[in-house]
């Protein structure tokens, strides 16, 4: 991929991560309970955000770049890059607000996380190994490189079906 491509996935990758960044901290700052992982406004507004601009700047990257024929590999290649930087931005903006800013956050996820397992007759950890296991595994810096790992897994699916999207739009 030519030099100037990268660098306008990147800038636009850092562009959607600014806006991952603003809604998560105007949804915290509206009420801390849109931040657990449930659907309500503040998921679905990500998602949608996260798809309408990725395809946003797809589109702009063929006018940009004068494409003159469908490449399913440009179109990824330019989506998948700008999907991990903004999604990078997440992670570090979630690391930080959860373990610096403000760790009560954690107890509120591990709360609710550990009302959803009560429910499963499966579940028999107490509220403190419970506590403990989501502690060392979630929120530590190797966990939260882990969940960013694992969030690339479905931007691989968006950047493909932007992909194809553009190959319908093209013919």
């Amino acid at each position: 991929m030519k030099k100037d491509i990268q660098y306008y996935s990147f800038i636009e990758g850092c562009y959607l991560g600014i806006v991952f960044c603003l809604l998560t901290i105007i949804a915290y700052s509206i009420d801390t309970k849109l931040l657990l992982p449930t659907t309500n406004l503040y998921s679905v507004s990500f998602l949608i955000a996260q798809f309408s601009f990725a395809f946003y700047s797809v589109k702009k990257s063929y006018v940009k770049f004068n494409v003159t024929r469908y490449d399913f590999k440009y179109y990824f290649s330019i989506c998948f890059l700008l999907l991990c930087v903004a999604l990078f931005f997440s992670s570090v903006l979630f690391y930080f607000l959860y373990n610096v800013f403000n760790s009560n956050l954690i107890s509120d996820f591990i709360s609710f996380e550990y009302s959803k397992c009560t429910q499963l007759t499966s579940c028999n950890m107490s509220i403190d190994d419970f506590y403990q296991t989501y502690l060392g595994d979630y929120f530590s810096m190797y966990g939260q490189f882990q969940a960013y790992v694992f969030s690339l897994i479905p931007c691989t699916l968006y950047s493909a079906i932007i992909s194809l999207l553009m190959k319908i739009q093209h013919k």
